[in-house]
Protein backbone atom coordinates (compact mmCIF):
# COMPACT_ATOMS: atom_id res chain seq x y z
CA UNK A 1 0.00 0.00 0.00
CA UNK A 2 1.23 3.42 -1.05
CA UNK A 3 1.95 6.31 1.74
CA UNK A 4 0.91 9.11 -0.63
CA UNK A 5 -2.58 8.72 1.00
CA UNK A 6 -0.44 10.39 3.85
CA UNK A 7 0.38 13.03 2.32
CA UNK A 8 -3.26 13.91 0.85
CA UNK A 9 -4.59 13.80 4.41
CA UNK A 10 -2.14 15.46 5.76
CA UNK A 11 -2.72 18.60 3.39
CA UNK A 12 -6.40 19.00 3.75
CA UNK A 13 -6.36 18.47 7.63
CA UNK A 14 -3.20 21.63 6.95
CA UNK A 15 -5.77 23.49 5.28
CA UNK A 16 -8.94 22.72 7.90
CA UNK A 17 -6.84 23.48 10.43
CA UNK A 18 -5.60 26.64 8.97
CA UNK A 19 -9.06 28.17 7.84
CA UNK A 20 -10.36 27.31 11.54
CA UNK A 21 -7.25 29.35 13.01
CA UNK A 22 -7.76 32.08 10.88
CA UNK A 23 -11.41 32.20 11.81
CA UNK A 24 -10.94 32.22 15.40
CA UNK A 25 -8.34 34.69 15.53
CA UNK A 26 -10.25 37.45 14.92
CA UNK A 27 -12.60 36.69 17.97
CA UNK A 28 -9.95 34.89 20.36
CA UNK A 29 -8.10 38.37 20.68
CA UNK A 30 -11.48 40.11 21.43
CA UNK A 31 -12.61 41.77 24.62
CA UNK A 32 -13.34 38.41 26.80
CA UNK A 33 -12.87 35.22 24.71
CA UNK A 34 -14.94 32.36 25.86
CA UNK A 35 -13.29 28.62 26.48
CA UNK A 36 -15.51 27.24 23.68
CA UNK A 37 -13.57 29.76 21.67
CA UNK A 38 -9.82 28.60 22.95
CA UNK A 39 -11.28 24.61 22.61
CA UNK A 40 -11.91 25.56 18.85
CA UNK A 41 -8.64 26.98 18.26
CA UNK A 42 -6.44 24.61 19.65
CA UNK A 43 -8.40 22.31 17.70
CA UNK A 44 -7.84 24.34 14.80
CA UNK A 45 -4.07 24.28 15.35
CA UNK A 46 -4.07 20.43 16.31
CA UNK A 47 -5.14 19.75 12.90
CA UNK A 48 -2.33 21.86 11.64
CA UNK A 49 0.07 19.54 13.44
CA UNK A 50 -1.57 16.56 12.13
CA UNK A 51 -1.31 17.43 9.08
CA UNK A 52 2.14 18.48 9.11
CA UNK A 53 2.93 14.73 10.57
CA UNK A 54 0.52 13.54 7.62
CA UNK A 55 2.52 15.63 4.80
CA UNK A 56 6.05 13.86 6.32
CA UNK A 57 4.65 10.56 6.34
CA UNK A 58 3.68 10.73 3.29
CA UNK A 59 7.24 11.90 1.65
CA UNK A 60 8.87 9.44 3.54
CA UNK A 61 11.40 7.13 1.40
CA UNK A 62 11.11 3.73 1.92
CA UNK A 63 8.75 2.51 4.59
CA UNK A 64 8.00 4.29 8.02
CA UNK A 65 9.91 2.65 10.70
CA UNK A 66 7.02 1.65 12.40
CA UNK A 67 4.64 -0.01 9.57
CA UNK A 68 4.01 -2.30 6.84
CA UNK A 69 2.98 0.67 4.80
CA UNK A 70 5.59 0.79 1.79
CA UNK A 71 6.28 4.13 -0.54
CA UNK A 72 5.57 4.02 -4.06
CA UNK A 73 8.75 5.35 -4.87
Amino acid sequence: MCQQWFSVAGHLLEILGFLIVAFELRKLFGPAPTNARRCIYMIGAGFMVVGMLGQTAGGWVGRLPISWIASCY
